[in-house]
């Protein structure tokens, strides 16, 4: 099996209408796409993944970077921690909250992203 490299897609959030970017690949492919959606991240930045929330007006979108895509288990645990950060993100923009006895938004929110998330990864992992 081989994987793609330098990739990115879109899903868009049907729960809570924020869009979410995901990004895979090196880091200066990661910038060069922030840069196009029109958001220059800085130079200090995490090997292990990075994510984010930008606003335009209105508009909020989530974006996720992950250097790399292999499946393994650490691979599996960079997705669902980036997603995770977005997952707080958006439960903090809809004013949800939190606490262990009201956590099923965003569990049932993290688990919608990480399924979306890998329905279109599957298509890049050859």
């Amino acid at each position: 099996m081989k994987n793609k490299r330098n990739f990115h897609f879109k899903i868009l959030d049907d729960m809570y209408n924020v869009p979410l970017i995901f990004i895979v690949g090196e880091y200066d492919y990661y910038r060069k796409v922030c840069h196009k959606i029109g958001f220059d991240i800085s130079e200090q930045h995490n090997y292990g993944g990075e994510s984010f929330m930008i606003q335009r007006d209105n508009d909020f979108t989530n974006i996720v970077w992950i250097p790399r895509l292999d499946f393994t288990t650490i691979n599996y645990g960079a997705i669902v921690h980036e997603l995770l950060h977005a997952s707080f993100r958006v439960m903090e923009k809809v004013g949800f909250k939190l606490d262990y006895n009201n956590c099923e938004p965003i569990n049932y929110y993290l688990e919608y992203l990480l399924i979306k998330a890998l329905e279109k990864l599957k298509g890049f992992y050859k």
